[in-house]
């Protein structure tokens, strides 16, 4: 599986994007990740999943004391903010996503589109708009909807 983990805007918004099967060692790499980025600032982070290119989580839940360890490092981080995901249908990976997120009392949704994700953010955390306008304009444009 690909995956990258990168700030959408630095310091506050951090996208994730999968392709192909997540494979329990991906989604360790990724909360890892996350972690290192959440920890190199006090800002409140808030995270998007791009789920858009992933087929399948791989059914196989082996290493299930590391996921639950690697799970409750990445949603105890007291920066942590809004998690949201789009760009899927597919029952099983929300499901597993729904199961994670209530396991460690986090909120968290799924949306069809990343513009959707961005109105949310914007919803939930008014600081982002003046960023995202001016990197997402065509997304944040209000007149839309």
């Amino acid at each position: 599986m690909a995956h990258e983990v990168k700030w959408l805007i630095e310091n506050h918004l951090i996208l994730n994007t999968y392709s192909g099967t997540l494979e329990m060692t991906d989604f360790f790499g990724v909360a890892e990740k996350n972690i290192e980025l959440m920890t190199s600032t006090q800002n409140r982070i808030h995270i998007i999943a791009d789920l858009t290119d992933l087929e399948s989580v791989h059914p196989k839940l082996g290493h299930l004391s590391e996921l639950v360890s690697i799970t409750r490092t990445f949603m105890g981080q007291p920066n942590l903010g809004t998690l949201v995901a789009h760009g899927t249908d597919n029952k099983f990976i929300k499901f597993l996503g729904t199961m994670i997120m209530q396991l460690n009392k986090t909120e968290w949704r799924v949306f069809p589109t990343f513009e959707e994700v961005i109105r949310h953010l914007i919803h939930v955390d008014p600081s982002l708009k003046s960023q995202l306008e001016a990197s997402l304009p065509m997304v944040t444009d209000d007149s839309s909807g």
